[in-house]
């Protein structure tokens, strides 16, 4: 007789493969890091590195700023509507983090499901906002890489190069992953649950506003991008950075690398030289934005758990007076 593998068997296979798993994909990582590194020049890496120039360094940095404070605001919109904006905001922070820290690209969003139950969101709530994230994303990158893709206006700045079949099969992979959970959604339960939440978190009367969120995330991503490559000394089409973040969310997306690390900043260099950025600028300023991103990140998280214990010891000094 066969044994029955139970849900429970399922997710100790799936967990034994994470495991196994782990190390390759952090060596994948690094050895890409590496191999862009080599192309680069350590020399010439150093070189651009210590001469970026620090005005766009801080506008960059605004801008990132800015990206990161417009996604949280997505993620209360779809994911929590009911929890305060500061604490949205630090769940975001927190999230992006450990997708970097995980073994496998998407971590940070078990994460960020996490965090939110411990702010008695519901899982299938919070889950489905989160979906309803990657698919407004999804949106938006396809329909920039359709519109990088056509030649009409694009012509002479070599867009029309940019191959849209990644986006394509990006498009088509999401569309089967939903046609699934709908049909799971029909035996109710949980994922009953989570389609009534990404129903409602893709609901035509917030649709528009989710969709402005959205693009204003990925404008400021370009935004700051374009600024680090200009402090590297590029000068080139500014419309060629929506495009390379565009080709790199997908590639990144799609990777079991965390946070798409090592993929997404090769798809930035690749479509960028195509704009005609240098590989030693184009991977230096990647590089350099990985980096940035991460720091800034981890200075904020560290900064708001320095400003809760120190409410929390003001509170508990409160009431021992």
């Amino acid at each position: 007789m066969t044994k029955a593998v139970t849900p429970t068997g399922q997710n100790d296979i799936f967990q034994r493969f994470l495991r196994i798993a782990r190390p390759f994909f952090i060596i994948l990582g690094a050895v890409i890091l590496l191999i862009l590194v080599r192309k680069i020049g350590w020399s010439n890496f150093a070189f651009i590195v210590t001469h970026l120039a620090p005005g766009y360094i801080l506008l960059a940095i605004l801008a990132w700023l800015m990206n990161l404070m417009v996604a949280a605001q997505r993620c209360k919109s779809l994911a929590a509507p009911h929890l305060k904006y500061f604490r949205v905001f630090e769940v975001v922070l927190v999230s992006y983090l450990l997708n970097y820290g995980s073994a496998v690209q998407g971590v940070g969003i078990g994460a960020r499901v996490g965090l939110l139950k411990g702010e008695q969101v519901a899982v299938a709530r919070s889950l489905a906002g989160t979906g309803a994230e990657v698919i407004f994303d999804l949106i938006f990158t396809v329909s920039v890489t359709m519109i990088f893709a056509m030649e009409s206006g694009f012509g002479k700045a070599r867009l029309g190069e940019i191959h849209s079949w990644p986006f394509i099969m990006g498009a088509l992979v999401g569309l089967g992953v939903l046609f699934v959970i709908f049909y799971l959604s029909r035996r109710g339960g949980f994922w009953g649950r989570f389609t009534e939440g990404l129903k409602e978190a893709m609901a035509l009367r917030r649709f528009a506003l989710n969709l402005l969120y959205t693009a204003a995330i990925w404008i400021l991503a370009a935004a700051s991008f374009y600024f680090i490559l200009r402090a590297a000394g590029a000068h080139f089409n500014p419309l060629w950075t929506p495009a390379a973040l565009a080709v790199g969310f997908v590639f990144g997306l799609v990777s079991l690398v965390p946070g798409g690390l090592g993929v997404r900043d090769v798809s930035w260099v690749y479509v960028l030289s195509l704009g005609g950025v240098p590989l030693k600028t184009s991977g230096t300023a990647a590089l350099f934005m990985r980096f940035l991103y991460i720091a800034t990140v981890a200075l904020l998280v560290f900064i708001i758990g320095l400003m809760r214990r120190r409410l929390e010891e003001r509170e508990r000094n409160g009431r021992s007076v």
